[in-house]
């Protein structure tokens, strides 16, 4: 979110100034969705696209088209797919789409599986078409649908990056749709201490995470091959 509104304020992150993201029902969305991940510990989050509505909404800065400009940055910085929900009000705020960005893999229909349990959390707001309601629903995926979770691997060697670096490079590989990253101490040639960075994503967001990987690290190159992964569960 800070990245999002210091880009939209051409200002620093550091100097960026929160309104409404310091009310209670947005502590309460982040300080709730972080406590449900961290109790369920899902091995995979997939979601609906999103739907974002249409209209006008206030905030501290005025009145703004929905979706408002810092929503659409932070789903556009993770390739979130998106439709228009069909309702003149805001559906998505910032709050929910750095939610979305920071845990969703996937935006998919309901994947196959045994349903576990089920969540709801419901807004103040009334809806005039549809329970103004957001649900989670963890589900045990099917073998069938775990066998067909193929991944790719990406992995570069660097003994030239300097190690502030990397914290940066791992945020912006989840962001560009990681599902894990890593850095493995190697040593390379002319015994010069080094790194290989790994990256393990859908086949699908592969060019992506490679596009990061070369863009914010200083390896001019990478290598990628395939693998699969068996899952657990799945939060949807």
């Amino acid at each position: 979110m800070a990245r999002a509104e210091a880009a939209l304020h051409g200002t620093t992150v550091e100097e960026v100034a929160f309104h409404e993201v310091g009310a209670i029902d947005s502590i309460v969305d982040i300080v709730g969705a972080a406590l449900a991940l961290d109790e369920l510990a899902p091995s995979r989050v997939t979601s609906r696209r999103i739907p974002l509505g249409h209209g006008f909404t206030h905030c501290a800065h005025g009145d703004f088209p929905v979706p408002a400009p810092a929503t659409l940055a932070i789903l556009a910085e993770v390739g979130a797919e998106v439709e228009d929900g069909g309702a003149a009000i805001e559906l998505c705020t910032p709050t929910g789409a750095a939610i979305l960005a920071s845990c969703v893999e996937a935006y998919r229909e309901l994947p196959p599986g045994r349903a576990l349990g089920a969540g709801y959390g419901a807004g103040d707001a009334a809806l005039p078409d549809r329970p103004n309601l957001l649900r989670a629903i963890l589900l045990e995926p099917s073998e069938e649908d775990a066998a067909e979770r193929d991944a790719v691997v990406l992995e570069a060697n660097v003994d030239d990056m300097p190690a502030e670096w990397c914290g940066h490079l791992m945020e912006r590989l989840f962001a560009a749709g990681a599902r894990d990253a890593w850095f493995t101490p190697i040593v390379m040639k002319k015994g010069r201490p080094a790194l290989t960075i790994g990256a393990l994503c859908a086949r699908e967001l592969a060019a992506a995470v490679g596009a990061t990987l070369l863009a914010e690290s200083t390896t001019i190159g990478y290598r990628q091959y395939a693998d699969s992964r068996r899952l657990s569960r799945e939060l949807c």
